[in-house]
């Protein structure tokens, strides 16, 4: 019973790496990390950490009013980037 656990287990953190490293390498690369979009994705960011809106507004680059409100995660990467 026990071997039958860590077998699902096993088999379960297998497919999580496959997934990622097919994320990373094939799909991130053309779409969300495509460093021709480097700069467009530097803008909104900047805006989010230091909360000033982006010159237009929010919508004027694409994103909704309530994008200001989910700071955690930007503010999580400038940390762990400066460590």
């Amino acid at each position: 019973m026990t071997q039958n656990v860590w077998i699902k287990r096993a088999l379960l953190v297998l497919s999580m790496g496959i997934v990622s490293i097919v994320a990373v390498n094939f799909v991130g690369d053309t779409t969300i990390s495509s460093l021709k979009a480097a700069n467009i994705r530097e803008e909104p960011h900047e805006s989010v950490v230091h909360n000033r809106p982006p010159a237009g507004g929010w919508a004027s680059r694409g994103a909704n009013d309530a994008m200001n409100i989910r700071i955690t995660i930007p503010y999580l990467v400038e940390f762990l980037y400066q460590k």
